[in-house]
């Protein structure tokens, strides 16, 4: 009888380890996938802004606190 509670305790361990490693590879990817969202609407609009001939346009200046913001959440 202890064998089989020792096998059946080594596999509930092994099945908790396997879904808290699949929930963390799952927040990972989520938050990779968010970084690289980011990265790209950086790049966006950092090509927005060069375009802009006038830098003190309202446009030009919402580009610029926008990637202010962008840049300082990669610090």
């Amino acid at each position: 009888m202890a064998v089989l509670e020792i096998k059946m305790s080594f596999v509930e361990d092994v099945k908790k380890a396997q879904d808290s490693d699949f929930t963390s590879q799952l927040a990972q990817g989520y938050f990779e996938a968010e970084m690289m969202e980011k990265r790209e609407r950086l790049s966006e609009y950092v090509e927005a802004y060069r375009e802009t001939e006038d830098k003190d346009s309202f446009n030009a200046q919402y580009l610029k606190t926008l990637i202010d913001v962008l840049e300082n959440e990669f610090k």
